[in-house]
């Protein structure tokens, strides 16, 4: 699944980005809980909430997770950064840069 723009939001498989930074990638079908896990550092949300948790912190997307052709996606500045990256955005080319 290439990335999407949602709600002006570019939108990023989860597991494909997490594992990259080194993070373990939890999926709770049930419910569609997301839980992203390093060992300092622990993220959870949920398909179709706004509501996301940093360490337990609640936080406010501005943008919904979703499911599109059988992949979790998200606000990729969102998991990016709180995994310890600096996201970009490059207007000239329409893409995001990720340094970790």
């Amino acid at each position: 699944q290439p990335p999407v723009i949602i709600n002006g939001r570019v939108m990023v498989p989860l597991r494909f980005i997490a594992q990259h930074m080194g993070a373990y990638v939890d999926w709770s079908m049930g419910i569609e809980k997301i839980t992203v896990k390093q060992p300092d550092r622990t993220l959870e949300l949920r398909v179709g909430s706004n509501n996301a948790f940093v360490d337990g912190k609640l936080v406010l997307l501005d943008t919904q997770p979703v499911i599109k052709n059988s992949r979790t996606l998200v606000p990729v500045r969102f998991i990016s950064e709180n995994l310890g990256a600096e996201v970009n955005w490059v207007v000239s080319s329409q893409t995001v840069t990720i340094n970790q």
